[in-house]
């Protein structure tokens, strides 16, 4: 490491040290914003942040943990039904309902969901964008708790008419995006791109499940993002036990083959400019 920067959604002036190549860097800190961004939600609250880690190599580092996706409003429908039911107590019908075919309550919580995620990766993009004009190889990565199911990633800022479905993890019923593109924009805010002029791609696109449960859909929510004209020096690399296994690699990166004590198997690739 020859630098790195701490961007923040609120600056706290504190001073931190990291150990790089060459002895102690002083890490910086920065203002991660979405301000001024259009159609885009402002940055703050509890929103994540992310580090520029710049190397030696010429390679830039964003990391990232961008909001869950669980649903919070069908965590408690399906926890007040299975509290009842270990209490022996009769489920009320209305409840029942609610579980099987959605409600408004939880349409809002993926619409929020989805814009905490947006609004951060669209700050990132920005500085990411940044880096890039210097002359940097950049890369973004990190745990994005979406994925790229029908219906639900769109490709515009001009979302579906998103209806209430079943309380369920996955796979997302595209069925219930009705009129218009997917509501969760954090992809195409990379890839169209959405905000900024440079075209990112996904190494991960096409990557099978990254997350441990298999109730989720069997699909990638671990991602690594390349400016579009430097993806061809990423490649996978050859992970002997993902011979044979669907969805183990693409072209750019592969799904390590055990967790290693986490929930999600780590996501690889190799530089060579």
């Amino acid at each position: 490491m020859i630098r790195v920067t701490e961007y923040d959604v609120k600056l706290d002036g504190r001073t931190h040290e990291v150990f790089g190549s060459f002895g102690g860097l002083q890490v910086a800190e920065e203002l991660l914003t979405s301000s001024g961004l259009s159609q885009v939600q402002p940055t703050g609250g509890n929103d994540r942040g992310t580090l520029r880690v710049d190397l030696a190599n010429g390679l830039t580092i964003f990391p990232l943990h961008l909001k869950s996706n669980i649903n919070n409003a069908c965590s408690d429908a399906t926890g007040a039904n299975r509290a009842l039911e270990n209490m022996a107590i009769d489920v009320p019908a209305k409840l029942t309902t609610a579980i099987a075919q959605g409600f408004a309550r939880q349409v809002d919580a993926d619409k929020r969901n989805a814009a905490e995620r947006e609004r951060v990766i669209a700050a990132v993009k920005v500085v990411a964008d940044k880096a890039t004009a210097e002359g940097r190889t950049t890369i973004i990565a990190g745990d994005f708790n979406t994925s790229l199911e029908q219906g639900k990633a769109g490709s515009a800022f001009a979302d579906c008419n998103l209806q209430p479905f079943e309380c369920k993890k996955a796979p997302f019923p595209a069925a219930a995006c009705v009129a218009g593109d997917g509501f969760d924009d954090t992809f195409a805010i990379l890839t169209t791109p959405l905000i900024g002029a440079s075209a990112f791609a996904l190494l991960t696109q096409g990557l099978g499940r990254t997350y441990k449960d298999t109730a989720f859909a069997d699909a990638a929510i671990d991602h690594m993002a390349v400016p579009a004209g430097d993806q061809a020096d990423f490649k996978a690399p050859t992970l002997g036990c993902n011979a044979g296994v669907d969805l183990a690699q693409t072209d750019w990166a592969a799904k390590a083959c055990q967790l290693h004590g986490s929930d999600h198997f780590a996501v690889v690739t190799t530089y060579d400019p």
